[in-house]
């Protein structure tokens, strides 16, 4: 890895799932015990850690991707990484299926998904240790909580003087378990902030249920009483059609949405979080970050599937030219 030694600048390892993505378009999601008909199904690749890998490329950064596909499925996945311009070497390959989800996506874009594992879940701590072990104090490690050895990864990037970014979704009680405390940017949307912040004053289980807070003004007080658990950490949360806060050791920060015509919203944290990242690993102010992350999201919603719908670079530059910022 000479060349990759001789570069100065910060490169970032998302280390995470790689899923085939069955999206599945119905007038609503179906409710327990109910079948509903499909007017339409898209086979894409997907996974939050692949969708975030190719954002953190599509935005920038130098980008690698770490985790693990299935032996029969995963070409097709690696190839897409590949094509984004992301650093594929630490991937590895495991007999058995890969990871794949299923997701339904109503008339107004929202979605539900049902996630499988499958490779995902076979990362061993050999794995981990040939991942992280090139990489240099000041480099970023992305996580989020779709594969096996979390804290583990959270806990060696640390000892390598890498700066973590965890993204803990899907948000459950398990993921309380995780090192919150070591990771030096936390990545929430609005539900999983406001469920975050009851488990740790109450000491007890994740409860994400009727978390959501509908105005900007009750999630900035949730953002900040939730930074007093981590004041050394740089908190960004989602919050949807009102845009998205950031809570950084120099202040907080807001940022309204970008106004757009909403097609599918499956990809959507996904992008914030890369775009965030790359902003960050490039040098830029808390508030230019945020702005940027919510463009690039902004852009995904307008556009159908996962993968398909991460913007490139240049397609948020001119994206927030027409919205004059």
């Amino acid at each position: 890895m000479g060349a990759y030694a001789a570069n100065s600048r910060p490169s970032v390892l998302c280390f995470g799932s790689l899923n085939t993505d069955y999206v599945y378009q119905v007038e609503r999601i179906a409710r327990p015990g109910e079948t509903v008909a499909s007017i339409g199904c898209n086979v894409f690749c997907g996974g939050k850690g692949l969708n975030q890998s190719i954002a953190l490329a599509r935005a920038g950064a130098r980008a690698f991707h770490a985790g693990a596909v299935g032996c029969e499925d995963g070409d097709a996945l690696v190839e897409k990484l590949e094509r984004s311009g992301v650093d594929t070497r630490f991937i590895v390959r495991r007999d058995g299926p890969g990871g794949h989800t299923v997701i339904q996506v109503d008339e107004r874009g929202q979605n539900s998904r049902l996630v499988f594992g499958g490779a995902n879940r076979a990362i061993g701590d050999e794995d981990v240790a040939r991942a992280i072990s090139p990489f240099r104090p000041g480099d970023y490690a992305v996580l989020q909580n779709e594969i096996n050895l979390v804290g583990e990864i959270v806990k060696r990037a640390k000892m390598q003087g890498m700066r973590v970014v965890l993204n803990p979704s899907p948000m459950d009680s398990s993921a309380l378990a995780l090192p919150f405390e070591q990771c030096d940017v936390i990545v929430l949307n609005e539900q999983e902030a406001t469920g975050l912040l009851r488990s740790r004053k109450a000491g007890g289980a994740y409860d994400g249920d009727n978390a959501r807070r509908r105005d900007r003004k009750g999630a900035v007080e949730a953002l900040g009483a939730l930074a007093s658990f981590f004041p050394n950490a740089t908190l960004a949360v989602t919050l949807g059609f009102e845009g998205a806060v950031l809570a950084a050791p120099s202040g907080i920060f807001v940022q309204n949405a970008f106004a757009t015509h909403v097609v599918d919203t499956t990809a959507a944290g996904d992008t914030f979080a890369g775009y965030l990242v790359a902003s960050f690993a490039s040098g830029a102010e808390p508030q230019v970050a945020l702005r940027r992350a919510c463009a690039a999201a902004a852009i995904s919603v307008s556009r159908a599937g996962a993968e398909p719908s991460i913007p490139w670079s240049t397609d948020v530059d001119v994206f927030m030219q027409a919205s004059g910022e």
